[in-house]
């Protein structure tokens, strides 16, 4: 079965982004994780325990990475929801809500 658009997974993830996460939520990440590395949304930690810098790969792996300005996060579990929403967003075309 291939993960698909069901807010209900967003919902999921929203409640536990560190886990445990059902079967059909483990499918979804793993799509997300597996795209193309150009340009995907990725967290960089700024210090040993946080804060989180959300940021987006270069088009190759030696293209810089550029952090998304405003998108700091003292708590992995926004840092998190924060990526899976951007990632949603370039897979399904739609934007989730907070």
């Amino acid at each position: 079965m291939t993960p698909h658009s069901d807010p209900g997974l967003a919902e999921e993830f929203r409640a536990r982004p560190c886990g445990p996460h059902s079967e059909p939520l483990k499918r979804l990440l793993e799509r997300f994780r597996g795209v193309a590395v150009a340009h995907k949304h990725v967290l960089v930690e700024l210090s040993h325990y946080g804060p989180w810098q959300a940021a987006r790969l270069g088009a190759t792996r030696n293209d810089p990475v550029e952090l998304i300005a405003g998108a700091v996060f003292d708590r992995i579990e926004d840092a998190e929801w924060f990526v899976f929403k951007a990632r949603w967003e370039q897979h399904f075309g739609q934007a989730l809500q907070d």
